[in-house]
C-alpha cells in the first residue's frame, strides 16, 4: 500500500498514464486499438478489423452452439464475425461498457443486443486480446455461455 502520493503514482497500472499539467490520464495504446476494433465492428469495416490481427491470429469463442469455435487466421476472424451479422441479421448491436490496456494486452468490457429468430439477447461480454506489435494474435471472447447458447441454437 503507497504511504503518499509519489509512491501511489509508481504503482499506477500500465492500463494509464498520468498527465501532471492537465490532470488527466491517457489511455493506453491497446485500449484504444480495442475501442477503434469495437468502433469498426459497429461500422461494419471487417477489413479494419482484419488488418489490427496477426496471420496466426486466434479468436477462441466458447459454447455449445454452432457459432462456438476457435477460428483460426484472418480469414477465420472475417468469418466469425460474417456469421455473427447473418445469424442475427445485422441486429447484434455492442456498446463499449470500458476499455483497457496494457503492454500486451486490450481489454474490452461491452453490453451486447441483439434479436434472432423470436429470441432477444442482452448480456454483458469481455474480449481479451493478446497484441504484440500492434497486432491482436489471441482473442478470448466472453459471453454469458447459456444466453448465448440459447441465442444461437
Amino acid at each position: 500500500m503507497p504511504k503518499n502520493k509519489d509512491e501511489f503514482r509508481s504503482e499506477m497500472p500500465a492500463t494509464a498514464e498520468r498527465t501532471e499539467a492537465a490532470g488527466t490520464v491517457k489511455e493506453s495504446p491497446n485500449a484504444t486499438l480495442v475501442r477503434g476494433l469495437l468502433d469498426a465492428f459497429i461500422r461494419g469495416d471487417l477489413d479494419y478489423i482484419v488488418s489490427k490481427m496477426d496471420d496466426q491470429v486466434v479468436w477462441r469463442f466458447p459454447g455449445k452452439h454452432p457459432l462456438a469455435e476457435d477460428y483460426q487466421g484472418k480469414e477465420g476472424v472475417r468469418r466469425f464475425l460474417t456469421r455473427v451479422n447473418e445469424e442475427s441479421q445485422g441486429t447484434i448491436k455492442p456498446t463499449m461498457i470500458a476499455a483497457f490496456g496494457d503492454a500486451d494486452y486490450g481489454v474490452m468490457f461491452i453490453h451486447t443486443t441483439g434479436d434472432r429468430k423470436g429470441k432477444h439477447l442482452d448480456i454483458k461480454e469481455v474480449l481479451v486480446f493478446t497484441i504484440r506489435n500492434g497486432l491482436a494474435t489471441e482473442v478470448i471472447h466472453r459471453p454469458d455461455p447459456l444466453a448465448v447458447d440459447d441465442f444461437f441454437a
